[in-house]
């Protein structure tokens, strides 16, 4: 009786964490949110757009979601269609685009929620896993896209989501993970077109821990090994049926509303005639120069996580193979 009621006294103390930690991020995130864009009037043009993409769907008549648009993923203007309604009673709503930042912050506070539960799943003691969770939240270039109400904070949840029960699924072997990374990886293509490549990446990531990985073998018959080929077939194929079915998806809709399958892709507006940059490059060399420039601020972290690993002779595991594909 004693051990059961010790239980419930844990799982109400695990409540409030997670309702504190959920409510510190999200009222944080929209602060700084109204001051940026209601307070100082910074409206990020790829931001007001998802926000005016809302706004005609509701406000435009005949009201129809095709409203919405056909170029950029509509994930982060459908989620904001409640909160626009709300800009007939406050206009900052949809004039300053709080909505998509209610959006991000609720993004950001479920991010650090999932982490602190995936921690505690895995047995990480709490004092390190509030370090761990705060040095996050609190990281200027996270912080700055949980309140700014633009797509990534979005995208980093579900790319949190999927590393997640990536990391329990090789320690636990559980088909329901599978499941639930194919239908994230669907979600992350609606969100936005990076969704295909890092789709790429963690298809890779889960035939390396089929064939690699000694706790698989459970699964396959000693006898046979053509076995193995059979089954990473077929878990391959529960991964992206959700994702290629929402790409079929959208490129009927693209054919059926504005007669190109392929607007999204090339049209006036498409990320193709928007990414200027690649366009005017003359070879591979300058777009990986930029992206280097872009990107080596973070590989401080990812160096120390390789000198960690040859400290600890881990460095050939399968599991950091798998973690390189997902970085």
């Amino acid at each position: 009786m004693k051990n059961k009621y010790n239980k419930i006294i844990f799982q109400e103390a695990q409540k409030s964490n997670l309702i504190l930690m959920f409510l510190f991020v999200f009222l944080s995130e929209l602060i700084g949110g109204i001051y940026f864009n209601y307070v100082r009037g910074i409206l990020l043009n790829d931001a007001f757009s998802r926000t005016a993409n809302a706004f005609y769907v509701l406000f435009i008549k005949p009201m129809r979601l095709a409203s919405i648009g056909l170029v950029w993923n509509p994930l982060p203007s459908l989620l904001q269609l409640p909160f626009v309604v709300l800009s007939k009673f406050w206009r900052p709503m949809a004039s300053s685009g709080i909505s998509a930042v209610i959006i991000t912050a609720l993004c950001a506070a479920l991010t650090s929620i999932l982490l602190l539960k995936v921690f505690t799943r895995l047995d990480i003691p709490r004092k390190y896993s509030l370090a761990i969770i705060i040095l996050y939240v609190t990281n200027p270039f996270v912080f700055f896209y949980g309140m700014n109400g633009m797509s990534e904070s979005i995208f980093f949840l579900i790319i949190v989501y999927i590393v997640s029960n990536i990391t329990l699924w090789i320690l636990e072997c559980s088909p329901e993970y599978i499941i639930k990374i194919g239908f994230a990886l669907l979600v992350a293509f609606y969100c936005r077109y990076e969704a295909i490549p890092f789709a790429f990446a963690v298809g890779i990531a889960v035939l390396i821990n089929i064939f690699l990985n000694k706790k698989e073998k459970q699964f396959i018959p000693e006898d046979n090994r053509k076995e193995i080929y059979h089954y990473a077939e077929g878990t391959v194929m529960v991964l992206y049926a959700p994702i290629i079915y929402g790409i079929l998806i959208w490129i009927f809709l693209n054919w059926t509303i504005a007669g190109n399958p392929l607007y999204f892709l090339n049209s006036p507006y498409s990320n193709t005639v928007q990414s200027q940059l690649i366009a005017s490059s003359k070879n591979a060399v300058d777009i990986l120069f930029y992206v280097f420039g872009k990107s080596y601020a973070f590989m401080p972290i990812f160096f120390g996580i390789v000198a960690i690993r040859i400290i600890t002779k881990r460095l050939m595991e399968f599991d950091f193979f798998i973690s390189m594909h997902e970085v």
